[in-house]
């Protein structure tokens, strides 16, 4: 038993990063290998196209979940522009100019890590405001952005059973994924999913190689209505029992000119967990 908890344990820090009516929002799925050189999957995600562009400059609020033995969530709150990087021994821009709601993101980053899931109970799920002094102190911009709502899978509705001393869950493919709704989201969502040439079971040389297959896939989903079906396309590749990460995220974001480039800002939350496959 020692040596099956320490492998699983192994296995999983290695992998870790109804009625018809129901589903007809689902339809409007599009699915792309997020790895082509040329980006031409940008092209069909929607509004989230803008999300994938390059800007000069950044600052974003984000909240993340991940569900394993246990929920653990996070914000990343940074910011920087194309004048001046305020790098931090991490190497994210995390500066002292740079609020969310009045509150450096420095000091949501890493002063309040504890109260991030608080923090994110009163922000998410209406505006927030991006704020920039400028080197004089004086406000360089001032937006105001939806952050919408955190993701809540509902484990149970969905049927992810959790896999003893493992951090994944059993998942039919083909079933419904249900989760709350954001009614004012109008962006949609997108589906991320990652596999890393891994199964349940796989041996510990199978670990080890850094040279196994591995796929990462975006999707873009219209409407926001609280459940989902994947597309079986979408896993194409991945075998019985693949280990497969899966991302949902809601997202909102602007682009606009800021000291003479283009500068972008985003809000928004994601929600994880991962899977043993079932075809």
């Amino acid at each position: 038993m020692k040596y099956t908890i320490i492998y699983i344990c192994l296995l999983t820090a290695f992998v870790s990063s109804c009625n018809k009516e129901i589903f007809n929002n689902t339809h409007e799925i599009a699915h792309f290998n997020v790895l082509t050189e040329d980006k031409s999957f940008i092209k069909e995600l929607g509004p989230y196209e803008d999300f994938y562009t390059t800007t000069s400059g950044y600052m974003g609020f984000r909240f993340s979940t991940n569900i394993g033995t246990h929920k653990s969530s996070s914000i990343l709150a940074m910011g920087y522009t194309a004048n001046t990087l305020e790098i931090d021994k991490q190497g994210l821009m995390h500066g002292e100019s740079f609020l969310v709601n009045g509150e450096k993101v420095k000091d949501i980053y890493y002063e309040r890590t504890k109260e991030h899931q608080i923090i994110a109970d009163n922000s998410l799920g209406k505006n927030i405001q991006f704020q920039h002094l400028n080197k004089d102190g004086d406000l360089g911009f001032d937006k105001a952005l939806y952050a919408p709502k955190e993701i809540v899978f509902d484990m149970e509705k969905s049927g992810l059973r959790k896999i003893e001393f493992s951090n994944f869950h059993r998942y039919q493919l083909g079933e419904p994924i249900f989760f709350n709704e954001d009614e004012k989201n109008f962006n949609g969502l997108l589906v991320d999913i990652s596999y890393r040439g891994l199964s349940y079971g796989s041996s510990y040389e199978e670990i080890k190689n850094k040279d196994s297959q591995r796929i990462q896939r975006v999707s873009y989903i219209k409407e926001d209505n609280g459940v989902i079906v994947l597309p079986k396309s979408l896993f194409d590749g991945i075998p019985q029992n693949g280990l497969v990460h899966i991302t949902l995220s809601r997202l909102s974001f602007d682009v606009f000119d800021y000291l003479a480039s283009d500068y972008k800002i985003i809000a928004g939350s994601s929600s994880s967990f991962s899977i043993a496959l079932n075809h």
